[in-house]
């Protein structure tokens, strides 16, 4: 906890405007899940994280093994690579456990979802942005560097809005 309030108050600390740099791909992460749905059973499906890079997005399915009187034995978690227009299978499922989310949650504004870190530092580069599954909906983090190498785990709301940092 001190480490969030420590990097938030250098966050505030450096406010400043900043320059167009390159972004992650979140205006793909609603196209990669769309070709996961499209292949493998439609809007039902659920994420234990969907994250955009700038090269692509990842997408990790969660998939439930349920009993014969319907409930969940086991979870899993499948990997897959949108990028360039793609998908292809990146590792073998796995077991897993966490929260989930169903694809719809991804209602992100790849206009405004970096307003609120860029109004707060000078000239940030952005590395990823990650969306997460959590008991009370989702989570969204943005991994950002200065031109220092120094990096920051920023969250932030669905409107940009930074609600916390760490040092990473």
């Amino acid at each position: 906890m001190a480490r969030w309030v420590l990097a938030l108050a250098v966050l505030v600390g450096c406010s400043g405007s900043s320059s167009e740099g390159p972004r992650p791909l979140v205006s793909e992460m609603s196209a990669a899940v769309d070709a996961v749905e499209a292949q493998f059973g439609g809007a039902e499906l659920e994420y234990f994280e969907v994250s955009a890079d700038l090269d692509g997005v990842t997408v990790v399915l969660a998939e439930r093994e349920v009993d014969s009187t319907g409930t969940t034995s086991g979870m899993f978690a499948t990997p897959y690579r949108w990028e360039g227009g793609t998908l292809t299978r990146t590792s073998e499922t796995m077991q897993a456990e966490g929260a989930t989310f169903l694809g719809s949650a991804l209602n992100l504004d790849p206009s405004t979802i970096f307003t609120g870190i860029e109004s707060e530092l000078v000239d940030p580069s952005f590395i990823d942005l990650a969306v997460q599954g959590s008991e009370s909906g989702i989570i969204i983090d943005v991994t950002v560097e200065n031109s220092k190498g120094g990096r920051l785990l920023v969250l932030v709301n669905p409107e940009g809005r930074v609600l916390g940092v760490q040092a990473s």
